[in-house]
């Protein structure tokens, strides 16, 4: 340790690759203050790459590792559009892949010897749930689970808070490694098992009864749980819209790899195009197969960075941005809206690509008569702000409308709404539960976290479904008496359109001439099938 860094240079074809270890972690912005001796050059490294090296080198053989910004030349766009067309093979083949978290710290000690303890809890409370289920907070209690005040919560808690939880880089390399350990100076573990603590954690309503925040650990975790095998590179994007990157490009670059239809979108992978026209070519090669949920990624322009883009092309600069409503709506049978199973407009899009012009059928069907207020944003907002406003907009409505179109009451119709018309799980009434969850915020008896047997009740389950679909988002009601939730600056005047292909309506706003500018996609309650016998006609977006 200390002594100066020594490397080699050494390429090889992938079909004759030898034993080699690759490394997965985060890029930060440091100055690059450390030099690592390179053949005869001097590599100029961030700090974080030298104490990586430091730490994993070995005084007994030569190691042959592979770390991204050292055997690719960062400053040649031509050599990373290569390098990062093969990265899918490059984890796939690798014997060990290790995940750098930094150097140890203080809470380092703490949360190891907490993720040890809690990797035999769980397995011993696996056995007792009999393996069919992720096992209940009881059984994690009746196990052994460390109680509230035992301070390596907080250390566990820091440590999956790393913001390589964040980056949308390292799902590729945690999806595809086959040997995968997670490391901090000197403390090691397996992926797997640090996995299956984060998914019980959760599960279990562990993390919500000590308050651990497993926000960003839970999303990654989750998304190697299901595994990508099947799933376009469309749907992926949908799946890790809270994932960043620092390159506003590989936001899209970082996921080809794991696409079901990676030999169809590789070529969007070029460095030396400008991130609009990345951005565009991806959402014309979908919208050309008539596939319009690409619209559905495009929602709320007002938040873009880049401005030029026409309002159909979704910006994936955008971080964090609302979570997207497909894949997490329900229709009145039940069945999931899903990204995967979604249909394709029977007439298929037009795009010139000299003005940016968008032209799809559809039928405008409503507009927008009330809009309610919003939180300003970005804020750090908590989510009782977000209910309390809700529900202040539900007293405002309450005065006013008493009938609701479909004929339910207006109270059902409200609540079915701000959840995207998820019922409870125990089958209550949307009404009933809607009347406890405003007269414990009337009482202020709410509990912002699961019961001291960790069963959730159905007010907080309402309340999680409020969280989900409110935040970055508006309340709304249309001009024939519909409640909706759509995009954060939707104005009144805005029109409602059903769009061909498309799973949920779309608001749009006048531009010049007859044409419209994309606002975003909406959920509008029991608006479902107001377009029946209507006639589809040419919308143009720009």
């Amino acid at each position: 340790m200390g002594s100066p860094l020594e490397s080699t240079l050494v390429e090889y074809p992938l079909s004759g690759l030898p034993v080699y270890d690759a490394i997965s972690y985060r890029w930060g912005k440091d100055s690059k203050s450390t030099a690592l001796l390179c053949d005869d050059a001097q590599i100029p490294i961030t700090p974080e790459v030298a104490g990586m090296l430091q730490q994993l080198r070995s005084t007994q053989c030569t190691q042959r590792l592979w770390i991204d910004a050292i055997c690719i030349d960062q400053q040649m766009k031509t050599e990373r559009t290569d390098q990062v067309k093969l990265m899918h093979h490059v984890y796939r083949q690798a014997a060990e892949t290790t995940i750098w978290l930094g150097e140890e710290d203080h809470a380092t000690t703490g949360a190891f010897a907490l993720i040890n303890e809690l990797d035999v809890i769980i397995e011993r409370a696996w056995t007792s749930s009999g393996h069919e289920r992720w096992p209940a907070f009881e059984e994690m209690q009746r196990s052994g689970l460390p109680s509230q005040e035992d301070v390596r919560w907080s250390n566990l808690q820091m440590l999956l808070l790393h913001p390589w939880f964040t980056r949308t880089w390292v799902l590729q390399e945690a999806c595809l490694s086959t040997s995968l350990w997670v490391q901090k100076g000197s403390f090691r573990i397996s992926w797997q098992k640090l996995l299956r603590i984060i998914l019980t954690l959760y599960y279990s309503s562990t993390s919500d009864y000590f308050q651990i925040r497993l926000n960003t650990s839970f999303n990654l975790s989750r998304f190697c749980l299901l595994g990508r095998d099947g799933t376009d590179l469309l749907s992926l994007l949908s799946l890790t819209t809270g994932m960043a990157s620092s390159d506003e490009k590989d936001k899209i670059f970082a996921l080809v790899g794991l696409a079901s239809d990676h030999e169809f979108v590789h070529w969007l992978v070029d460095y030396d195009k400008p991130t609009i026209e990345v951005y565009t070519d991806l959402a014309v090669y979908y919208l050309l197969q008539g596939d319009i949920a690409v619209l559905n990624m495009a929602s709320d322009p007002g938040w873009r960075n880049w401005h030029q883009l026409p309002t159909w092309v979704p910006d994936w600069s955008i971080w964090p941005r609302a979570w997207p409503m497909l894949g997490n709506m329900q229709q009145h049978d039940g069945a999931h809206f899903a990204l995967d199973r979604r249909p394709k407009a029977t007439v298929k899009p037009r795009i010139d690509r000299k003005s940016g012009m968008l032209t799809v059928r559809g039928v405008i069907v409503d507009h927008v008569k009330w809009v309610g207020r919003n939180l300003p944003y970005p804020l750090h907002i908590s989510d009782r702000d977000v209910a309390l406003l809700y529900l202040q907009q539900w007293q405002h409505l309450a005065n006013r409308q008493s009938t609701y179109p479909t004929g339910e009451d207006v109270d059902q119709a409200f609540a079915r709404t701000i959840t995207l018309d998820r019922m409870p799980e125990s089958g209550c009434s949307y009404s009933a539960v809607f009347q406890q969850y405003v007269q414990q915020f009337e009482s202020r008896t709410f509990a912002m976290k699961p019961q001291e047997d960790g069963a959730y009740s159905n007010t907080y389950n309402f309340h999680d479904g409020v969280r989900y679909t409110c935040i970055k988002r508006t309340f709304f009601v249309t001009g024939n008496g519909f409640f909706g939730v759509g995009p954060y600056h939707l104005r009144p005047g805005d029109q409602v359109a059903i769009l061909d292909g498309g799973l949920i309506p779309f608001t749009i706003r006048k531009a010049a001439r007859k044409d419209f500018s994309l606002v975003g996609d909406a959920y509008i309650h029991g608006i479902a099938g107001r377009s029946e016998g209507l006639r589809f006609e040419d919308i143009r977006l720009v």
